[in-house]
């Protein structure tokens, strides 16, 4: 028999438009659903943290954890993803990464609300 293995590209989008007319609505990380337990925190420009999801599954609405819409602007996240090493992870968009812990990669970016 035969395991076949499939790796996940994640995809880094930065600009989303949740306005309610149907196109473009969330701000989306392709291929997150094949790394479970993948954290995502989004922060303001000052650093605090208005959103976070622990085991992020790939959208976000542009809404605060409490649920209230965040103003136009940008906004910087992190991604801590889970992996196995020898598998490798690949990924492509403007963002940076941190190798720094085996086994997790911390993506770092940005990401702008248009409304």
């Amino acid at each position: 028999s035969t395991i076949n293995v499939e790796i996940c590209q994640l995809e880094f989008y930065n600009v989303f438009t949740p306005n309610g007319d149907g196109d473009n609505e969330l701000f989306r990380i392709l291929g997150i659903q094949g790394y479970p337990n993948s954290a995502l925190h989004i922060f303001d420009r000052w650093g605090t943290v208005v959103y976070e999801d622990l085991n992020f599954l790939g959208s976000w609405d542009g809404k605060t954890s409490s649920g209230n819409e965040l103003a136009d602007g940008t906004y910087y996240f992190t991604l801590s993803v889970i992996y196995n090493e020898d598998d490798g992870l690949e990924y492509e968009g403007d963002v940076q990464i941190d190798e720094s812990e085996p086994g997790k990669m911390k993506f770092l970016g940005s990401v702008t609300i248009l409304r």
